[in-house]
């Protein structure tokens, strides 16, 4: 058992730096997504691994405050992302330290399931808010709004219930656990 623990705190340790990473690069994507022609990254390819449905064609079209607003928008949705992965990194430092089901750890379950349905939530209202600001522009008759809620926000929507039950559980237990340490 000992031979696996250095294997594990290792893992964990490559998984905190990957998290670090990953948290820069969350907070930059909606930069470069919403500026990549002043950047020079829309022809180069890159560009396409940072825009889903923003066209470097559309983004030429839209004035500054359209940008300014769809950045916004962007980085909410990021920054919520952003929350969850700062607690993830600090769930595994608790992990690390021995610690996965202390209090600490428990709210911090808490904390990454609230923020994921935030995310979840937020997605569809992100979306919609995209299609009006990238069409603002056009005239009337050719602007857009468009609601999509598919099978996928179902599904991650039932996910999150699931992990709110799996904490409920965990916090439950916790707390059998230390009422049972009280009695002797």
């Amino acid at each position: 058992m000992e031979e696996n623990k250095p294997k594990s705190l290792k893992l964990i340790e490559f998984l905190k730096k990957f998290l670090i990473a990953y948290i820069c690069l969350t907070g930059l994507v909606p930069v470069l997504n919403w500026s990549q022609d002043v950047f020079g990254i829309g022809n180069t390819g890159l560009g396409t691994s940072f825009t889903a449905s923003l066209s470097l064609d559309v983004l030429k079209t839209l004035g500054f405050g359209q940008r300014v607003t769809g950045w916004f928008v962007d980085s909410i949705g990021s920054g919520i992302f952003i929350i969850i992965l700062i607690s993830l990194h600090k769930l595994l430092e608790l992990i690390r330290q021995g610690q996965p089901f202390s209090k600490a750890s428990i709210s911090l379950y808490e904390k990454i399931a609230r923020f994921y349905f935030f995310s979840i939530i937020y997605e569809p209202l992100s979306k919609m808010a995209m299609s009006f600001i990238t069409t603002w522009h056009l005239p009337v008759g050719h602007r857009t709004i468009s609601i999509t809620f598919g099978t996928d926000n179902i599904n991650s929507i039932l996910l999150a219930l699931c992990l709110y039950l799996i904490i409920f559980l965990i916090k439950q237990a916790h707390q059998i656990s230390e009422e049972q340490s009280m009695v002797i």
